[in-house]
């Protein structure tokens, strides 16, 4: 009776006892007893799709087949394993999410969302060329939201960004920059464009010879980075454009532009624009304004001649003086005043004053002669007889309109009154003729005089009688002045 109830204990114990060792192990460890996979870290947290990524835990095994990682569900593929670090690289389909590590059939998922960095992309540039400090501007993706979220280089020279949104970069080419690729650089990762960006040297000026000069002169520039084409370089002369005549890259030839005035000399290559370091003085033309005086008696001593005017050299050499095309002996000079010697063989004409290669002419003549006079309409306003006596008062008018064009001084002037029976009214005493001389102060060539002759002692006029003046000067030695047709006639009666 006691047997039975023995048995009916034992059985419900050893079932407990089944039960607990069952659930034991499903708590430790794989159906067959292998250790489930833990992660504990994972570097880095964020990478671009091919980054090596390194994650450290536990129970991992040795063996990559028996081992498979995911990034947010995409297949890794994993380079290296051990118990302990398992280096995965992130694959081209990942996204951010979970990293899952699964062994031997046993899955453990991080704690924490890795996430997948899209990497940064170039795919334009403007402008492809430029000088430094252009700005340019690059196209692309996935750059940043700010400024210090990238970093860019021109062939290895960092650029300052001066704006950038996520698909556009704006930076200045550094002074340093080289011609060469351009790279950006977002999270760690670099990028570069497909061609290069091409650095433009600027020019530069070195010297510039002649630093004077008048217009047309030629000037050459030295320097660099010209180009090789005469319309590859504007050249300005303080602002006025002048024509480049022959171009290298180190030399400009040009002259001095109609306009230009004193100042700096620019060249611009390929839109950039550099100065001469010193101002270029332009030589203004001469210009005669007067001279004194205007005309010479070649009965005087040859005279010393002013002329004033404007833009004259202050050394004496520097100025030519010609009158009529012969040149004269310059006695001093300044920017204003020329005193120089009349040349013996002068002839009437205008004045010319050379200076660097640019001519003034006077706007006058200067004279050079005898007083050539040729009265005309000789006139007799009255004869009064004074009583039978023989003496006569001749009143007259001479017109000297069309006198010379020289005024030389009325003293160098005088009437002759001749009475001659010669019926050509010839000079000189025929018949009995008396030649009365007085002299008549007459004025400048225009003038018209009017004076009284006294016939004194005379004969009867008669139908032979004439009244004949002279004008001429008073010469020591005539001959130094032939005059012609310097004489009025007029018949008495």
């Amino acid at each position: 009776m006691l047997y039975p109830r023995r048995v009916r204990l034992i059985k419900p114990l050893s079932f407990c006892f089944a039960a607990l060792l069952i659930l034991v192990s499903a708590g430790c460890s794989k159906h067959d007893g292998t250790p489930a996979p833990v992660i504990n870290s994972i570097t880095p947290m964020a990478a671009i799709a091919g980054a090596t990524v390194t994650i450290t835990g536990d129970h991992f095994g040795t063996s990559i087949s028996s081992a498979s990682v995911k990034f947010n569900g995409a297949p890794a593929t994993i380079a290296t394993i051990t118990p302990t670090v398992i280096t995965v690289t992130v694959p081209a389909s990942a996204t951010s999410g979970k990293i899952s590590v699964t062994v031997n059939g046993v899955t453990y998922q991080s704690t924490s969302d890795f996430t997948v960095i899209a990497p940064p992309s170039v795919t334009g540039i403007t402008p492809t060329a430029g000088v430094a400090g252009t700005a340019v501007t690059i196209a692309g993706a996935n750059f940043g939201t700010a400024a210090t979220d990238a970093i860019v280089k021109f062939n290895g020279v960092q650029a300052t960004i001066t704006n950038l949104t996520s698909s556009s970069i704006t930076a200045t080419v550094p002074t340093a920059a080289t011609t060469g690729k351009v790279a950006v650089t977002v999270n760690g990762i670099t990028v570069q464009s497909a061609s290069d960006f091409t650095v433009i040297q600027p020019p530069t000026i070195t010297s510039v010879a002649p630093q004077s000069g008048i217009v047309g002169s030629t000037v050459t520039l030295s320097g660099s980075n010209f180009g090789a084409a005469v319309t590859d370089a504007v050249v300005k002369f303080n602002g006025t454009q002048a024509t480049v005549t022959n171009l290298t890259s180190t030399s400009i030839t040009t002259s001095v532009p109609a306009n230009a005035t004193t100042g700096k000399i620019s060249v611009t290559v390929n839109g950039v624009t550099v100065q001469s370091a010193s101002d270029f003085t332009v030589i203004p033309p001469p210009a005669i304004t007067s001279f004194s005086p205007s005309y010479y008696n070649v009965k005087d001593a040859l005279p010393t001649i002013t002329i004033n005017g404007t833009n004259f050299s202050s050394t004496v050499a520097d100025n030519v003086v010609k009158f009529n095309a012969v040149q004269a002996t310059v006695l001093t000079a300044s920017a204003t005043v020329l005193t120089v010697k009349l040349p013996a063989t002068a002839t009437s004409g205008t004045i010319t004053v050379t200076t660097f290669g640019q001519t003034a002419t006077s706007a006058t003549s200067f004279l050079i002669g005898c007083p050539d006079a040729k009265p005309s309409n000789l006139s007799i306003t009255s004869i009064t007889d004074s009583g039978g006596t023989g003496a006569f008062q001749i009143v007259a008018e001479l017109d000297l309109e069309n006198a010379g064009t020289i005024p030389y001084d009325i003293k160098d002037f005088y009437a002759q009154t001749y009475v001659t029976t010669d019926a050509a009214g010839k000079l000189g005493n025929a018949a009995g003729g008396n030649v009365f001389v007085t002299k008549s102060q007459l004025l400048n060539p225009g003038d018209k005089k009017h004076f009284i002759l006294n016939w004194i002692n005379g004969i009867n006029l008669s139908i032979y009688s004439y009244l004949r003046v002279d004008v001429a000067p008073e010469l020591t030695a005539p001959t130094e002045c032939d005059a012609t047709n310097n004489t009025a006639i007029v018949k008495l009666k």
